[in-house]
């Protein structure tokens, strides 16, 4: 298992992640040097590929408490250690993801094995740290949109994925 330390605004991330996963190139742009990274503060998150995906979602799902958000991609529920979210991709009604808190800023995923390859998939990979979540503490957000040059800056679009941001 191999560890890194990275940067997204100002949060700082330590994965720990198996050989067999295929990371995203893009996310060598976020990796920072021991040097650069602080002694504590970070959010440590550790990544597993597991065969039965069914008994580790089972798992998940009999320490819920309160009340589940769902959409078709994402359901979310508190444990008492913190938050349980399951990842899918739309119009598979199989996971490919569960992302536990185990502590503060600690975090436990589990990736099925059918699906490792897609992890090289930025939107796939970076969908499991729930980075709006961290990123608000640093006030900061993530925004899912388009951006247009403007000599005094840029003008975001935003809007659902699919509306034609891009192409209008």
């Amino acid at each position: 298992m191999g560890t890194g330390y990275y940067q997204m605004g100002h949060a700082f991330f330590r994965l720990h992640l198996p050989e067999e996963i295929m990371t995203p190139p893009n996310l060598s742009k976020f990796q920072i040097q021991n040097s650069q990274r602080p002694e504590e503060g970070y959010i440590d998150y550790t990544l597993e590929v597991v065969e039965d995906f069914n008994k580790i979602q089972d798992y998940v799902e009999q320490h819920r408490i309160g009340p589940e958000i769902t959409r078709k991609d994402l359901r979310v529920w508190n444990t008492a250690s913190g938050e349980c979210r399951i990842f899918y991709i739309e119009g598979n009604p199989v996971p490919y993801g569960i992302s536990l808190q185990q502590q503060e800023k600690n975090y436990h995923v589990w990736i099925s094995q059918e699906i490792q390859e897609l992890l090289c998939c930025d939107t796939i990979f970076f969908s499991m740290f729930s980075l709006e979540k961290h990123m608000i503490h640093q006030d900061a957000m993530i925004l899912h949109c388009a951006y247009m040059e403007h000599p005094k800056g840029a003008i975001l679009f935003s809007a659902a994925s699919g509306v034609g941001k891009s192409t209008q």
